[in-house]
């Protein structure tokens, strides 16, 4: 696998979240859809959850499997 910049990890992050909107939060039983500023949230978790799976999955996956 090759090894992926955070640029695109955005890319395929915000693919991702296009394809599963609408997303909607929920507070006080009031539910609505997200904002553009929630979605920009949700792409930029998502790309660097992904970057961090990458940097350090095998690590975390070895610390665990010694556990």
């Amino acid at each position: 696998m090759a090894i992926k910049t955070i640029a695109q990890f955005r890319t395929e992050a915000t693919s991702e979240i296009e394809s599963e909107k609408p997303k909607y939060a929920q507070r006080n039983n009031v539910r609505r859809e997200y904002t553009d500023t929630e979605y920009d949230q949700a792409i930029e978790d998502r790309a660097q959850y992904k970057l961090d799976e990458q940097n350090n999955g095998y690590i975390r996956a070895r610390q665990e499997a010694y556990a």
